[in-house]
């Protein structure tokens, strides 16, 4: 344990009041933490003198909450802090309290979309971006909109047929009226949807026997929407639409018609707008039951600079998913709405990179593509691919001849402060044989690591290079066995990690063209890279690409993850994990085949990493599921797919309430797990 750490524990977690106030503070004023260390430290002073030596019980700090935003005087006050996880915004009656409450009643009125049907876009209007290039004509969303517009204004009740409006659309811009109107119903049921939450409502409510009935305003007939109920596993037959009955729900014109048919039945009406289906339905008598539109619940999490066809469809699915009531582990909340569109992203640019570069195999490398190689083998799969056990630990060993400054970098100098002596050091590398050569490098074995010393170390494994090589030789023959097995015959290989340096696929571009001298092509995709000179080297041969940022590519974004690289790449690392230890290194087993050597257990929720990669998963379903349906195949910029998570990457508190029990660790190779680092103590420590 480090001097540091031991401090920390003495001032701080002996005490459980002050352990208690004085971390809740820091999590709740992490900036200042950054900006204002000496605060922190009177802070600190002030609480082990409160509890310690005054022996006092009661909290010293009364309030840590930030204070509430005001705006001046006479304007509304400013928005309030987004509430994480999102889909706990606004809870919801449990299904069955609101078929209860909607089930006293003879009659039961829904509104259709919004309510029972989602789209799986972010505005009702972005279906008429993908009608307008099917029929060839720009700007068709507002086209659209504007005949729409005039077409009502043309009848006193407001109200209008979708026949008239492509009758005028095909007078203006000599469209076929059948082929427009075709389309656009053709990918309206394409992007549409069950609402898993009124469906559970409706089946209640069937049981008992109640009376159905869909309410909606619309330009689209009663038939069109039976069909399009049916095709989302609806049974409701009793459709009321306010073109066919010449009147709207606005002012309760539509109610009040239908009430007319019902006599003295008690009619209750759910739906999303609140004018229409609330103070309209209460305007003709009816009860009514407001049920919060999911795209406007949604609206301040998304973000506005979305692109309007791949981005409209994350929005609507994410708005979908989080805000319909469906009940949400924070875990999959987390992998569905902010990781999984970047993993769809990833995979569709790493098919382009392909068809661009000649690849005809990927390796997805362990453990951080676990998830990014599942969603590719059952989302995108255009390219063979495998997924390899790889480890930056295992690589330095098979390319340690080549890149020894590497293996100092990595397993030496990332020690320094890990209070180790250099014994134990050489212990946990595994390089016991190194130990009695300390005492002729006038080093003892019991004396700490530091910076002092380290240059030392750097030149002791210089002085014994040759015995490090053969320490490592049965490593590399294993590992010559496995790679030769997983890359067959494929002429160019292309390594797909995380990030962000490359090193890992570097180390085995040498291990496997120099020392196994395979044929074969070599290069890497990265999701992410951090602008260092040898990284951007790599990426001016064409060796690298990376998809999210680089120096050549997004530098802008790159920039602000490097100023919080030190906490952002452990988030990474906890989202895209997977539940297997990592590689130590290879070896031979009894029969001389190629096995492998692991790590500790690392201190890691298994259900966590499960829950992740499924929201993952299941958005990457329900997205290509979309596309599939609508016959599209959409571009997905990095930018946009980085959108999301960068977003949320800034919710720091939030991230340390999900992840504060999560070990991560820089170090490669053996850590003990006394000496496991989490990743609240990396937050606590500003990223160090």
């Amino acid at each position: 344990m480090g001097m540091k750490q031991q401090i920390y524990d003495a001032l701080v977690r002996r005490n459980a009041g002050v352990q208690d106030e004085y971390e809740r503070y820091v999590m709740a004023h992490l900036d200042e933490h950054q900006r204002n260390r000496l605060r922190h430290w009177k802070l600190l002073a002030a609480l082990n003198w409160h509890y310690r030596v005054r022996s006092r019980s009661a909290p010293l700090l009364t309030q840590d909450a930030p204070p509430k935003r005001k705006g001046k005087k006479g304007a509304p006050p400013r928005e309030a802090a987004l509430h994480y996880p999102e889909s706990e915004a606004l809870l919801r009656r449990d299904p069955e309290k609101l078929a209860r409450l909607l089930g006293r009643y003879d009659i039961v009125s829904f509104d259709l979309f919004d309510t029972l049907i989602f789209r799986a876009c972010a505005s009702p209007q972005d279906v008429f971006w993908l009608v307008g290039n099917a029929l060839y004509l720009t700007n068709f969303h507002q086209i659209r909109r504007d005949i729409e517009k005039e077409c009502r204004e043309r009848h006193a009740d407001h109200e209008v047929f979708l026949e008239e409006i492509y009758e005028t659309a095909a007078q203006r811009y000599g469209i076929d009226k059948e082929k427009g109107m075709r389309k656009e119903l053709e990918l309206e049921r394409a992007l549409c949807f069950a609402n898993p939450y009124m469906q559970q409502v409706v089946k209640l409510l069937q049981e008992q026997g109640k009376r159905i009935i869909v309410t909606s305003n619309m330009y689209l007939r009663s038939d069109v929407l039976r069909e399009l109920l049916a095709s989302c596993d609806y049974d409701l037959k009793e459709i009321y639409v306010s073109c066919e009955q010449g009147c709207s729900k606005r002012h309760g014109a539509l109610q009040r018609k239908l009430s007319q048919r019902f006599g003295n039945s008690t009619v209750i009406h759910i739906g999303d707008n609140y004018r229409m289906d609330v103070e309209g339905s209460r305007m003709a008598g009816w009860k009514a039951v407001h049920y919060p539109n999911v795209s406007e619940l949604g609206k301040p999490y998304r973000g506005t600079r979305m692109s309007v066809l791949s981005g409209s469809v994350w929005q609507g699915l994410v708005n979908a998913k989080l805000h319909s009531g469906e009940p949400l582990d924070p875990y999959y909340e987390y992998g569905y709405a902010y990781a999984g569109y970047l993993v769809v992203g990833f995979c569709k640019w790493l098919n382009e990179a392909a068809k661009r570069r000649g690849i005809d195999r990927f390796l997805f490398a362990a453990r951080d593509m676990d998830v990014v190689y599942k969603v590719y083998r059952q989302c995108f799969s255009q390219v063979d691919s495998a997924y390899i056990r790889a480890s930056r630990t295992s690589s330095i060993h098979l390319s340690f001849a080549r890149h020894i400054d590497h293996f100092f970098d990595w397993h030496i100098r990332r020690r320094i402060r890990s209070a180790l002596t250099l014994k134990a050091v050489l212990q946990e590398l595994e390089l016991d044989f190194l130990i009695p050569y300390l005492s002729q490098a006038g080093l003892c074995p019991q004396e700490l690591l530091d910076g002092d010393n380290a240059p030392a170390m750097k030149a002791l494994l210089y002085a014994h290079r040759e015995e490090i090589l053969a320490h490592y030789a049965p490593e590399r023959q294993a590992a010559e066995a496995y790679y030769r097995a997983q890359i067959a015959d494929a002429k160019h290989i292309c390594f797909v990690d995380l990030g962000w340096k490359g090193s890992t696929a570097s180390s085995l571009e040498y291990f496997l063209k120099e020392i196994c001298h395979l044929d074969v092509e070599i290069s890497s995709a990265l999701l992410g890279s951090e602008g260092h000179a040898f990284v951007d080297e790599k990426i001016d041969t064409g060796k690298l690409e990376s998809y999210i940022f680089s120096s050549q590519a997004n530098a802008d974004i790159m920039r602000v993850h490097n100023r919080n690289g030190d906490i952002w790449r452990r988030i990474y690392e906890i989202i895209f994990t997977s539940k297997e230890r990592s590689l130590l290194r290879f070896c031979l087993n009894a029969q001389g085949e190629p096995d492998f050597v692991w790590l500790r257990e690392e201190i890691r929720d298994p259900q966590i990493i499960d829950a992740m990669q499924q929201g993952i998963m299941d958005f990457a379903r329900d997205y290509t599921r979309i596309e599939k349906r609508l016959g599209a195949d959409f571009v997905i910029a990095a930018r946009d797919a980085y959108r999301p998570l960068f977003r949320i990457l800034h919710e720091t508190e939030y991230n340390l309430r999900l992840f504060q029990e999560f070990e991560v660790c820089f170090i490669a190779g053996n850590v003990s797990r006394q000496r496991a680092e989490m990743f609240k103590d990396v937050v606590m420590k500003g990223g160090k």
